[in-house]
């Protein structure tokens, strides 16, 4: 998105984020600028990003403490190496909506997933 559009505040009237257990937190600021509403899909059983698995935790750390990201962010809530977009609005968001139905897959593919899955996971 950096490369494609201006760096203008408020360039879009919404910005929708897919998958969003996949967008780390870095990487959402330069949307998040650009959007008056930020609109977040995600599924929080999904597999979370390890765009920052290589980062060893003393390096986030001290850059954590660099920046001073304590005094803006007591509660450690925008830490990249424990945080996913998902995770973040799913704290802050205004609304939620779940989805009751399934629209990827032809319906005897997700029935078999259906019925061996429940929220709370899954049968083997």
């Amino acid at each position: 998105m950096a490369r494609l559009f201006p760096c203008a505040d408020e360039l879009f009237d919404v910005v929708i984020v897919d998958e969003a257990s996949q967008v780390d937190l870095p990487s959402l600021v330069p949307m998040a600028y650009r959007a008056k509403k930020l609109v977040v899909f995600g599924d929080t059983k999904q597999m979370q990003s390890q765009r920052f698995a290589f980062m060893a935790g003393n390096i986030s750390l001290s850059a954590w403490q660099a920046f001073g990201m304590a005094t803006f962010n007591p509660a450690g809530n925008l830490n990249p190496m424990t945080q996913s977009l998902l995770t973040l609005v799913a704290t802050q968001a205004e609304e939620e909506c779940i989805l009751d139905e399934h629209f990827r897959s032809l319906p005897p593919i997700i029935e078999f997933s259906n019925d061996r899955c429940t929220a709370g996971g899954c049968a083997s």
